[in-house]
């Protein structure tokens, strides 16, 4: 579908699309602009860009405030971006902490930015519904979906996100894979819709080398899915494959949940506000210089996890991939082959160790 925009509303911010297609690059058969981590980063920056230019400003809701790694890194690439463009957001707040009115003196005339990530459908439904209930209660304001995997297992959620989606004049959905770009121009055409790498990708150089280890300890990480998104809930995985799920106790994370309470109690823009996204950040900063750190101590990491595969690309680490239950992971390298191409990809896990021998003995 061509781009039909009704021009720029009363607030500066671009107009929906209302022709039920993708404007930009064409969908299928485009080689992807950026053939590396860089290139990518900077289409990225190109995307968010010319979508944000006229925006009075920004916010940011559904940040993460659980121990994915991945969730994190894309966080911090949504921060290192929207500072770069000189548009960081007046306020952020995460799932425990959204509140219509308390936020509605922030939102004023601002562009409503939701977090990128793989939740857009039934996979997670407290993220869904909460992007729906972002959707319907800001129809006032532009609101951009930054690049989200899209997933529905069931016609009643679709369905549903349909209708929400439908009634709002502006919305933008900005997907990080062809087959969730297909998706959304079939059954949310009323909303903008259009490629974008993941934001995991705008990190910060001096992020990713801070906290590398200094020299790897293993010769093979297995760093595997332990939720309902893993295709391999049996294995069969080395004794010593596990997840990032895991998180020890920081002083930022358990500040953060002291204040999101209090946030609640005494008001949206308050100090506790800010406070409470100031120890969700630096939470978020912790948790991606752990997975930093457990990807760069192998010299090859094996991984059905997407962000793994992006750490691994931005710190030069082979590494196989594995393919994920709902084919997130492959959908991802299928759009993007310049990024798969630094990682060997396997059927299951009895080749997934074979090529991690293979990458092995071609290192010497």
């Amino acid at each position: 579908m061509s781009a039909a925009s009704t021009g720029p509303d009363s607030s500066g911010a671009p107009g929906p699309s209302r022709s039920g297609g993708t404007p930009g690059p064409s969908r299928r058969g485009e080689p992807p602009a950026g053939t590396t981590p860089a290139g990518l980063a900077a289409e990225a920056r190109s995307r968010v860009g010319d979508l944000l230019a006229l925006a009075a400003g920004t916010v940011l809701i559904d940040v993460p405030a659980h121990p994915n790694v991945g969730d994190s890194a894309i966080w911090l690439g949504e921060r290192a971006l929207l500072g770069d463009l000189g548009r960081r957001p007046a306020l952020e707040c995460d799932i425990d902490t959204f509140d219509p009115e308390g936020l509605r003196p922030a939102v004023a005339e601002r562009t409503v930015l939701v977090h990128g990530g793989g939740n857009l459908g039934d996979l997670w439904p407290t993220h869904q519904t909460l992007r729906e209930r972002v959707v319907s209660v800001f129809r006032d304001r532009p609101v951009i979906q930054l690049p989200q995997s899209l997933h529905f297992r069931s016609e009643e959620t679709l369905e549903r996100a349909r209708r929400v989606f439908g009634e709002h004049p502006d919305l933008t959905l900005l997907c990080r894979d062809d087959r969730s770009v297909d998706l959304a121009s079939r059954h949310f055409g009323g909303a903008r819709v259009a490629r974008c790498p993941d934001l995991a990708l705008c990190l910060p150089r001096a992020v990713l080398e801070a906290h590398r280890a200094p020299r790897p300890s293993v010769d093979v990480l297995w760093l595997v899915r332990s939720d309902h998104e893993s295709a391999w809930p049996e294995g069969p995985f080395p004794p010593a494959a596990g997840d990032w799920l895991h998180e020890p106790p920081t002083l930022a994370g358990a500040a953060s949940s002291w204040l999101a309470p209090r946030v609640l109690r005494r008001g949206g823009t308050s100090v506790w506000r800010a406070l409470h996204g100031r120890a969700l950040g630096r939470a978020a900063a912790d948790r991606v210089a752990r997975g930093i750190r457990l990807l760069s101590s192998a010299r090859v990491v094996v991984t059905d996890r997407l962000h793994a595969h992006i750490l691994c690309a931005l710190l030069g680490i082979p590494h196989v991939v594995l393919a994920d239950a709902f084919g997130k992971l492959e959908a991802h390298c299928a759009t993007w082959p310049g990024l798969a191409r630094l990682a060997s990809r396997a059927a299951g896990p009895d080749e997934a160790a074979e090529r991690a021998t293979a990458l092995l003995e071609g290192m010497g």
